[in-house]
């Protein structure tokens, strides 16, 4: 199948930019032109076959904006437009491609073919007043069940308020708002309308919202991920600091994570965000991150390197804190006692040409990771 899309928004994106947000959706790499001046295409990690392509940015200005839309699009500045080649099963990622996209831009989602103004703004970017940005980020194994929404859900009202979405849908414009729906439209959302779209959520200050990927994916190999971003100055203001690493335990350990991190840094996106190839893990992130989660399995590989820190043991897995307060992986590195912080064997293996192309996935992860 095949349909276009269109991303309004406020920042212009270099080439080496927008390739860092196709990597951020799993198992999609950019082609640049041979200059390395632009996007030509995005395919999957381990096919040759284009499944996007992308012109822009464009420079526009008041005039250019459909007059229907020119309310809800006040202020953008550039165009992006991305043309979608995609088999069925990979609709969402071109979904995720286009909403990361609008969220780096500081813009919105637009669907030309659709006279339905576009949704909410997407989360600030790191050119905004946001100085850092802490992400949460979860793995599960896929094919356990479709009850991860409501498991997250439930721990947020629980241990983290600030964590609880104020909009959720598959698509913008979101249909579901909390608190005017319960909690069970969350879970009956995403339970029946995201075999195949991710669930993406918003959240009220500090929170950026966040997105839960689907649950029906065609190979049960490929893990479900499940990320919140918060505003970090905002969650101080808040107080709220303290109660991430419960939360953050917590969820990993109610939805059977398998990985897990918390990443402070500069951008709207979380950097640490591991390559996957399609259909299977790939391995551990490149770079220490504050905390770090591993199920029983997986802490039997990693523990014997993690000597720095704090360790705490639970029945589901181990968790790794670095320090009481958030760090950034640059902060981390002078703690390190080796480089890299694990044996190369657990990370993946990237082209020495560009960083963003996974060769090859990790030598040692747990069994039950791997692709058939």
């Amino acid at each position: 199948m095949s349909f276009d899309l269109e991303v309004y928004g406020e920042h212009s994106l270099s080439s080496d930019q927008i390739a860092e947000v196709v990597l951020s959706v799993g198992g999609l790499v950019a082609e640049q032109d041979a200059a390395g001046a632009s996007i030509t295409a995005v395919r999957h990690a381990d096919s040759e076959r284009h499944c996007l392509t992308l012109d822009g940015p464009f420079g526009i200005d008041d005039g250019d904006i459909p007059e229907r839309w020119q309310t809800a699009l006040s202020g953008a500045t550039v165009l992006y437009q991305i043309h979608a080649d995609v088999e069925e099963d990979d609709v969402r990622c071109a979904l995720a491609f286009s909403r990361m996209l609008a969220s780096r831009v500081a813009g919105r989602v637009l669907d030309p073919q659709n006279d339905e103004a576009p949704g909410p703004r997407s989360a600030p970017t790191a050119e905004s007043a946001y100085g850092q940005f802490l992400h949460l980020h979860w793995f599960r194994p896929g094919g356990i069940g479709e009850d991860v929404a409501a498991l997250y859900l439930e721990v947020a009202r629980e241990l983290m308020p600030l964590a609880v979405p104020a909009r959720f849908g598959p698509h913008e414009p979101f249909q579901g708002k909390l608190p005017r729906d319960d909690d069970a439209a969350f879970d009956r959302m995403y339970r029946t309308a995201c075999a195949v779209d991710s669930m993406y959520f918003v959240g009220t200050a500090p929170s950026l919202g966040g997105y839960i990927d689907s649950w029906g994916a065609p190979n049960p190999k490929w893990p479900v991920d499940l990320m919140v971003t918060f505003d970090f100055s905002g969650l101080e203001r808040a107080g709220a600091v303290s109660e991430i690493t419960d939360f953050f335990v917590e969820v990993a350990r109610r939805i059977g994570s398998f990985s897990a991190y918390v990443e402070l840094n500069d951008a709207a996106y979380a950097t640490a965000a591991p390559l996957r190839s399609l259909g299977a893990w790939a391995g551990l992130p490149d770079e220490p991150q504050w905390l770090t989660w591993y199920s029983q399995e997986y802490a039997a590989l990693v523990h014997p390197y993690l000597t720095g820190g704090v360790s705490r043991s639970f029945p589901e897995g181990l968790l790794h804190q670095w320090s009481e307060a958030p760090m950034t992986a640059g902060q981390i590195r002078p703690l390190l006692t080796r480089a890299p912080w694990v044996p190369d064997e657990l990370l993946p293996l990237r082209s020495p040409i560009s960083r963003r192309r996974l060769l090859r996935v990790a030598d040692e992860m747990p069994e039950s990771l791997r692709g058939e």
